[in-house]
């Protein structure tokens, strides 16, 4: 159990899960649920060897979340910090995607984040979704450092949180596999670190 709550930001470290299986590598993987691959279980334990002994660990309910995150310790389970759901284009590649559903793709490239693919969520909604954990992270954990294990889209939705951006112009920031992102969202410099990686590197942050 926690002592007192201490004066100060929350620290933030937003980690993504390891690398998948195989089968998933290159594909839209949001609500699908692939275990980690042999690499993902070294990046995880990679990632276990460089950080701090946190004041919580949480983790996205997905499998390849958790995984990660029991390498470091034992997680506390919270959905809203699952991937974004892309309905009708989880599963498939970004060229089936591109044929398959180019009105969907096109409006995310104009930025336009209302536009939702069929049977998921749109960008907009899923980064409102995002903001709302966020800030009941930093009202929580006032004063303490907490690892946060989830997806590339999480913590590019929270990196655009600090940053006082778009959910899409994020997408830019790349996020490895296994990489490690730490956000002092009320600092000066909020984000103290961006896709830091300590592990053997994927091929692909697919």
């Amino acid at each position: 159990m926690m002592g007192p709550q201490l004066a100060g930001p929350m620290e933030l470290w937003a980690i993504r899960h390891g690398e998948v299986d195989a089968d998933s590598i290159g594909k839209f993987i949001g609500s699908s649920d692939p275990p980690l691959s042999r690499r993902g279980k070294r990046q995880a334990r990679a990632i276990a060897g460089v950080v701090p002994e946190f004041d919580a660990i949480i983790a996205s309910p997905k499998i390849r979340a958790v995984e990660t995150a029991e390498k470091t310790g034992k997680p506390e389970i919270r959905a809203v910090w699952r991937e974004m759901d892309f309905g009708a284009l989880e599963g498939h590649t970004l060229a089936e995607n591109k044929a398959a559903h180019p009105t969907v793709l096109a409006g995310w490239r104009r930025g336009d984040g209302s536009v939702a693919p069929p049977g998921g969520e749109s960008p907009d909604d899923f980064a409102a979704r995002i903001s709302a954990g966020f800030a009941e992270l930093k009202q929580e954990f006032r004063g303490r450092t907490v690892g946060l294990f989830c997806h590339a889209g999480v913590n590019r939705a929270l990196l655009a949180n600090c940053l006082s951006m778009p959910y899409l112009a994020a997408g830019w920031f790349e996020q490895s596999y296994g990489s490690i992102n730490i956000l002092r969202p009320h600092d000066d410099v909020p984000v103290q670190c961006m896709n830091w990686v300590v592990g053997p590197p994927s091929a692909t942050v697919w």
